[in-house]
């Protein structure tokens, strides 16, 4: 992955602390408003309307994460990280 620092500037070193992590949620997210568009134009069609239902409905996904987060403050997420690898892994069964 390239950072924009890199971009913007050639000569500047790329900082040490980047946290790979936000650029495997955004890549998630990404990976699943493409999903979400696909099949709903597949049910739907093709439309406007399909891809604002599929980006807002993303977007409240998000704002219900972070408002979760900001309401339990919770210390270790290693639970709810657990909840959700399995359930993409039951999703997901051959």
């Amino acid at each position: 992955m390239i950072h924009a620092s890199a971009i913007i500037h050639p000569g500047a070193k790329i900082a040490q602390d980047v946290e790979i992590a936000a650029y495997a949620k955004a890549a998630g997210f990404m990976l699943l408003e493409t999903k979400g568009v696909v099949h709903m134009a597949l049910l739907f069609g093709s439309t406007w309307v399909v891809n604002s239902v599929v980006f807002v409905s993303i977007l409240v996904m998000i704002l219900l994460a972070n408002l979760f987060v900001m309401a339990m403050k919770p210390g270790q997420l290693d639970s709810v990280l657990s909840a959700a690898y399995r359930g993409i892994a039951s999703k997901h069964r051959p």
